[in-house]
């Protein structure tokens, strides 16, 4: 007769204890999912940020150009190079602008060498630029050509090109030649300071690359193809 009066009563604290229980088992879950979407959060966040730490990185290279050559898509050793020299620009006329970007801190100077690699003696001097102040970041089109001489800046030297004068010496292989050019732009701790250099073309190429190879704290590299 007691069990039957308490039965119910049982009845009753058994299903509130499950019920309790089922809310305990709910909460849990409900914490593990924030646990799950706070470690989701975090992890893309972590990937957020890495990705705009490589991006950064990207952003912030030493790098070379001309904006005003076309693409070489098409044209005739295309895989070797992505640019092509306007003919405006070419044999006996200006320079193109040339800019650059991101240099390192502490440079002091810069050195632009342009050349023919493809020669059989490994390159041919085109251009040479040194003792450019650290400040600048391009070179204006139009300074310096074999028909308009130099008006480059004040303290800023050439070397002689091929052709033996002190200026850019534009693209121009015999037809149907097509030959590949190379820029190289050095940033340098230093300043060259000694004037204009003496000797063959050659040599004072020779000088220039090998001081700014030494004394440079940033390179950066851009090509063009060029054949009529």
């Amino acid at each position: 007769m007691r069990c039957l009066l308490f039965a119910p009563f049982l009845l009753a604290a058994c299903t509130e204890i499950g019920v309790r229980n089922v809310d305990r088992e709910s909460d849990t879950d409900t914490d593990t999912d924030s646990d799950t979407d706070a470690d989701t959060d975090a992890d893309t966040d972590a990937d957020t940020d890495a990705d705009t730490d490589s991006d950064a990185d990207t952003d912030t290279d030493f790098v070379v150009w001309a904006p005003d050559m076309d693409s070489s898509a098409g044209l005739p050793r295309e895989t070797e190079c992505d640019f092509w020299l306007p003919a405006q620009y070419a044999c006996d006329q200006a320079n193109p602008e040339v800019l650059w970007a991101n240099a390192p801190a502490g440079t002091q100077s810069f050195v632009l060498l342009l050349n023919n690699t493809d020669v059989a003696i490994d390159y041919r001097p085109h251009w040479g630029v040194y003792d450019i102040p650290g400040t600048d970041d391009s070179i204006d089109a139009g300074l310096s050509g074999l028909l308009i001489g130099s008006s480059m800046a004040a303290g800023i030297y050439e070397n002689t090109n091929i052709l033996d004068a002190r200026t850019y010496l534009g693209s121009c292989p015999a037809p149907p030649e097509v030959h590949l050019f190379q820029w190289d732009l050095y940033a340098l701790d230093t300043t060259f300071g000694i004037g204009p250099l003496s000797g063959s073309a050659w040599s004072q190429y020779d000088q220039l690359r090998d001081y700014a190879q030494a004394n440079m704290i940033g390179h950066a590299t851009m090509c063009h193809l060029y054949g009529q």
